[in-house]
């Protein structure tokens, strides 16, 4: 029910800043374990600087091999702070407590649901799906039989507040996963096989995650990985990664994929989901056209997680699109309408006749849209 991504692991494992976790119960001891094993892996020594909690049972006592504070008695104002709860009314108490603190940095092991949507949303999103149902129809009549009961419960999940959405999610993900099928790298009844000498293109590398997926998927034979991450806070763990599992022919980009190349404003969000197109930051942002149309690589996947930037990353590689004709896995699930309009681009604008729809969660996150041609 609660999941601690693996890139997080990876993230907190490598830091050199204090980390503090929030919560002492079987969710905590489970999250520094998977960390401090992780740490050790990547020839690192990792020790929590300390734990906050509500439980006064706990307060002034040692957790996980750290020291155990009132959470409302005040935070350290530097750290990354982990809310790790199988209680998400509880979890939810905490993640205000730090929020009202000013704290920036907090990773949850969330619970199903993340955290129910208010009512007005569900009315929200009611009607931006009526205000497109033309759209929804249009993507709706061309998918396969599967996509259609998946798209199905992940859209009612959004609109119907009286709805069971965590039942909703976990359906989802068993049909997505019957077969085997994993994120981004779904073999046998999509992908059949990947081309040799491939081109992977990896939109929000973060970890490297997916880049490790695209070498093993491949068996390693591939031409060349470009890992697109304007976070400058990954590169150290990207960088591990790739050289821990010895991959060769991969390139670190420190730029965004957008519609345009150049300088774009930027958000540090928290972990995991800074965005490109406001803030108060800068960060460099590139085209897959511009970048791809003078090289003689030829782009076999594209794969984008990009946290809302999606749509418009895709207009900025049409021309590569129509040259090439890469498989595509693409996420659904950032912006409001992300989960419509990106199947529709593909379909409408980019010349797709052939998407599957997967989700990976029993949460609202990790939807994805795969193409082939």
């Amino acid at each position: 029910m609660y999941q601690l991504l693996d890139f997080n692991v990876d993230y907190l494992a490598l830091q050199k800043t204090p980390v503090y976790l929030v919560g002492t119960g079987k969710e905590a001891v489970k999250a520094y374990k998977r960390i401090f094993i992780r740490a050790i892996q990547l020839g690192r020594m990792f020790r929590m600087a300390g734990v906050y909690t509500l439980d006064q049972e706990w307060f002034g006592k040692n957790y996980c091999s750290a020291f155990v504070r009132d959470l409302k008695a005040g935070k350290d104002p530097e750290g990354i702070y982990l809310v790790a709860e199988n209680d998400y009314h509880k979890a939810k108490k905490m993640i205000d407590l730090l929020n009202e603190s000013g704290i920036g940095q907090i990773i949850v092991t969330l619970p199903t649901l993340q955290f129910p949507l208010k009512r007005e949303e569900f009315e929200k999103n009611r009607k931006l799906f009526f205000e497109n149902r033309e759209k929804i129809q249009y993507v709706y009549e061309r998918v396969d039989d599967k996509s259609k009961k998946i798209w199905e419960k992940l859209l009612r999940a959004r609109w119907d507040p009286e709805s069971d959405q965590a039942l909703l999610y976990r359906d989802a993900l068993d049909l997505s996963m019957e077969t085997g099928s994993r994120q981004y790298f779904p073999e046998g009844e999509i992908f059949k096989q990947p081309e040799k000498e491939g081109v992977f293109i990896d939109g929000g590398a973060l970890s490297g995650s997916s880049a490790i997926g695209f070498a093993r998927w491949c068996g390693k034979d591939y031409g060349k990985i470009y890992s697109f991450e304007p976070d400058t806070r990954y590169h150290d763990l990207l960088e591990t990664n790739i050289r821990c599992h010895r991959m060769e022919r991969v390139k670190i980009m420190d730029a965004a994929l957008y519609d345009y190349t150049g300088v774009a404003d930027f958000s540090a969000e928290p972990i995991g989901s800074s965005k490109v197109g406001q803030g108060e930051g800068k960060v460099p942002v590139v085209s897959i056209d511009d970048l791809f149309l003078t090289k003689r690589d030829r782009v076999t996947y594209i794969k984008m997680d990009i946290e809302g930037s999606e749509c418009k990353a895709l207009d900025g590689a049409k021309q590569i699109i129509q040259r090439d004709r890469p498989k595509l896995a693409i996420c659904i699930y950032h912006g409001e309408e992300d989960i419509f309009q990106v199947p529709y681009k593909i379909m409408s604008e980019l010349g797709y006749t052939r998407i599957h729809i997967r989700h990976y969660s029993d949460t609202v996150g990790e939807s994805v849209v795969y193409a082939v041609r």
